[in-house]
């Protein structure tokens, strides 16, 4: 249900890329998300308010690289600290000049436990364990009129198992979400 009057709020949650096999024609697939970024000289179709990032791997950020290496600018990039450290280790490897004003306040680190809020839709970050150090699902909870209306809960790539790469998954975290939030 939407208010009348309320300006959506647009999140999209990873940028991933898609490693395709030896034999295929094309070495790696990345999504069509031109019309929600923009370029230094236009502005984009469909504006997005934020990008979240579960985990530093390929598949979740990769095709976020592929982009910018073409020119397109991106809204603020919302991940765990280990996870921007990953991306931007990338972005400089694939020639992007972090220095320069476009890229300026875009990367924003959240902690498990943290909660970003845009336009009505609050976000709340959770631990999760992976093979990959800094790994966070995220629950975002829309409102109206500050009343809690809908959620949703995406865990990314994950194992219930204890990890020696990060914080990993904690029950105890989720299930205090579950007791507060909608799911």
């Amino acid at each position: 249900k939407f208010k009348k009057g309320v300006p959506l709020t647009r999140i999209m949650l990873d940028a991933g890329a898609l490693i395709t096999h030896k034999d295929a024609e094309v070495d790696v697939i990345i999504p069509d998300i031109r019309e929600y970024l923009g370029t230094k000289n236009s502005h984009p179709a469909i504006k997005l308010d934020a990008i979240f990032l579960t985990h530093g791997h390929e598949d979740h950020f990769g095709g976020y690289i592929h982009l910018a290496r073409a020119g397109y600018t991106f809204p603020p990039t919302y991940a765990s600290k280990e996870t921007l450290e990953m991306l931007k280790t990338f972005l400089t490897e694939a020639g992007i000049n972090l220095n320069s004003s476009e890229w300026k306040d875009k990367f924003i680190p959240v902690k498990s436990g943290s909660i970003v809020n845009f336009k009505g839709v609050d976000v709340e970050a959770i631990s999760m364990s992976h093979s990959t150090a800094g790994s966070l699902g995220f629950h975002f909870l829309t409102k109206i009129d500050e009343t809690d209306e809908a959620g949703i809960l995406h865990l990314g790539d994950y194992n219930l198992r204890n990890v020696i790469v990060s914080e990993g998954f904690n029950k105890k975290e989720l299930e205090d979400l579950a007791e507060r939030k909608l799911i």
